[in-house]
């Protein structure tokens, strides 16, 4: 499902705003007077009267990717040319939060690399595709017109124009705005003359020119220029699974992931379930080791995927009757526990009055993006919001607004149909606050994270570094306790015959390594880590810390043993047993239908003693493509429903044993029927 909504919007002239009792809300850096609200709710705005548009013919031009560095140096600043009876104060474009003060914060650096850019009038970056709002602001002096005005917008690239849209405005209406705060102005859409690009034409990428003429049918009385560059990102890609505690499954909630696109700098979301079944979970919830059972299962995946079906990010839903918050996996917090790898999350999936699972949805993925919290008051401070007494939530160090968790500046929803606008009071949503929005700073964190990087045709956190040759390569993984022990490594031979490019990881930095060694104690190679034991949520402890990482140009024949330490101390070493494990399938049979409740078994044993773990895979299409069934079992059968599994004739099943050290794999000679009915 491909999120791109186009909002069936009608064009917005001048409207006489809502007369309601102003109350002060305490903001950072101004005190702004907005109209009262309950519990800061968005504001609607009022529908208006339809638009005068004049279409030009579109021109082919590819949409050409732009970095990072160079995004809002091509910003030019407005140049606006007033009378004595019509003045433009300014002109505001936004795709979901922008920044817009009169007069401009002083807290403005106009660098752009600096933190206080953000505080500089129309500093947020605009994203191409994305729905865009231009919102003009118009003031009258002391000597108003008497007639109506007509303000005309064309938009021009690479010095061509493009596109032309009028608005007409009553002289009544602009007297109604003359001379008002421009903040009040803001809060509602009937106080700006607006020109929507719902969505923008393709065209509308890169350097972007904006020219305004307002004035009467006899002469122009007001004029403004301005350009604005429009940057590529890449669309997010999404995949969820269900995951099944004490028996029960979350409730399939439809549109849960229409927050992603509105509150993140992205043109296109696509969410979607992965094609395998739930997760069960029959132990003790563990959040660090739930990261790691998703992760697995999101490299499994991707091992057997094509490079184009690759989820951005995999996020994990569990019923709300047991988990009521989320967790996530990100790489910037060492001592958090986790395998770090800023690509699984999960939560529970809370009803919208309550926390909101698609708010935890967008929280928990912010957090891989690179966002970090804003600050939050406690329960008892704010009965908004529900940090508890004591918790280190570990604020983002670089959070700009002191100490308030509001977003600062006018919020607007342009994917909701009408659009919604948010007031500043507004919860930001890395905040512990319930009914968010995004703040400039935790918009612009996102926007500028490596992984909506438009060159990324996959994910980074799994490319190799530049000329790196494919090779042999393990896959480590395991669990550090806070106690100071460890679980056995367990070791995975990849093959590198699939589409997967694997990563140089050879950081020499943390408290914990893990060295591979040959028969000639020589080091083939070694990985640094830090074993964090906090929970990334609550800053509280947290009962595991797991890892999860690959050597390249490392061949399992020739390692002779692998030694985890901490500190220079040995916690655990490991050596390749004699023999490798075998495996054979008992159920089901080649040929064989099957439906309903099922259960996979099959016999494994091992000559060394070894206790093994198993993983399943499951091919809907005869061995062209794999999807990992269930990892980590250590009893010789898996039991599921067939309505989990994609209806086919060329069902086969792979199951994978492993001793720690070696594999082994079994799967049917002839493919399998799968059907849905019980």
């Amino acid at each position: 499902m491909i999120v791109q909504i186009v909002a069936a919007l009608t064009i917005f002239t001048i409207f006489s705003p809502s007369s309601s009792a102003p109350v002060v809300v305490k903001e950072s850096e101004v005190a702004f007077t907005i109209p009262t609200q309950v519990e800061a709710q968005p504001i609607l705005p009022v529908q208006f009267s339809p638009e005068t548009k004049v279409d030009l013919v579109e021109i082919d031009n590819p949409i050409v990717p732009v970095s990072i560095a160079d995004l809002l140096q091509q910003t030019a600043a407005s140049i606006a040319t007033n009378s004595a009876d019509l003045k433009i104060r300014g002109l505001e474009i936004t795709q979901g939060i922008q920044v817009f003060n009169e007069p401009e914060s002083p807290r403005c650096n106009s660098k752009v690399s600096h933190p206080d850019h953000i505080f500089c009038n129309n500093s947020m970056p605009l994203v191409a595709g994305r729905h865009t709002l231009l919102r003009l602001y118009l003031d009258c002096n002391d000597n108003c017109p008497t007639g109506d005005i007509l303000v005309q917008l064309r938009v021009l690239k690479d010095g061509a124009e493009r596109e032309v849209l009028t608005r007409q405005v009553s002289a009544a209406t602009l007297a109604q705005v003359n001379g008002r705060p421009l903040q009040e102005l803001r809060l509602n859409l009937g106080n700006s003359v607006n020109f929507e690009f719902l969505p923008p034409p393709d065209w509308m990428s890169g350097q972007i020119a904006f020219e305004i003429e307002a004035g009467s049918e006899q002469e122009t009385q007001a004029l403004l220029n301005t350009s604005q560059n429009f940057a590529v990102r890449k669309p997010l890609r999404v995949a969820y699974v269900p995951i099944q505690y004490q028996g029960v499954s979350p409730t399939e909630v439809p549109d849960i992931d229409h927050w992603l696109l509105r509150l993140y700098p992205v043109s296109e979301v696509e969410y979607f379930r992965l094609p395998v079944p739930d997760v069960i979970w029959d132990k003790e919830l563990n959040k660090a080791e739930v990261l790691q059972e998703l992760l697995t299962i999101y490299w499994l995946y991707t091992e057997q995927q094509p490079v184009e079906a690759w989820p951005d990010q995999l996020f994990g839903w569990l019923p709300q009757e047991y988990y009521n918050g989320g967790a996530s996996d990100p790489d910037w917090c060492p001592n958090c526990a986790g395998p770090h790898s800023s690509r699984v999350a999960f939560g529970g999936l809370r009803p919208e009055q309550d926390i909101g699972g698609p708010r935890i949805l967008v929280h928990e993925i912010a957090h891989n993006l690179g966002a970090k919290h804003a600050w939050s008051p406690t329960q008892q401070e704010d009965d908004q919001c529900f940090r508890a007494e004591g918790a280190d939530i570990r604020v983002d160090p670089t959070w700009p607004y002191a100490e308030t968790p509001y977003i600062q500046e006018i919020g607007i929803d342009l994917y909701s149909s009408p659009p919604i606008i948010y007031a500043p009071n507004v919860y930001d949503m890395m905040s512990y606050c319930t009914h968010p929005w995004v703040s400039p700073h935790t918009y612009r964190t996102i926007f500028e994270s490596n992984l909506l990087e438009p060159s990324l045709d996959s994910p980074a956190a799994f490319q190799p570094e530049n000329g790196a040759e494919r090779g042999p390569a393990l896959l480590i993984s395991g669990i550090v306790y806070p106690d100071g022990t460890v679980s056995r490594p367990e070791i995975v031979q990849l093959d590198q015959a699939g589409q997967r490019q694997i990563p140089l990881t050879t950081s020499t930095r943390g408290d914990h390594c893990l060295d591979v060694y040959g028969f000639n104690n020589d080091r083939l190679g070694q990985y640094c880590f830090n074993a964090g034991f906090l929970d990334a949520e609550t800053g509280l402890p947290t009962e595991s810390s797991p890892y999860f990482f690959t050597l390249t140009n490392v061949d399992l024949a020739d390692v002779a043993r692998i030694e985890l330490k901490k500190d220079q101390t040995s916690l655990i070493t490991i050596t390749p047993s004699a023999n490798k494990p075998t495996v054979s399938l008992t159920f089901p049979n080649n040929g064989e239908v099957i439906r309903g409740r099922q259960t996979i078994s099959w016999t494994a044993a091992d000559a060394d003693g070894e206790a093994l773990i198993y993983s399943l895979m499951y091919s809907p299409d005869g061995g062209q493509s794999w999807l990992p069934l269930a990892t980590h079992l250590t009893e010789p059968s898996y039991t599921l429903e067939t309505s989990s599994l994609t209806t086919t004739a060329q069902a086969l099943i792979r199951v994978i044993a492993s001793d720690g050290f070696h594999t082994s794999a079994a799967q049917l000679a002839a493919p399998f029927i799968v059907e849905p009915g019980p």
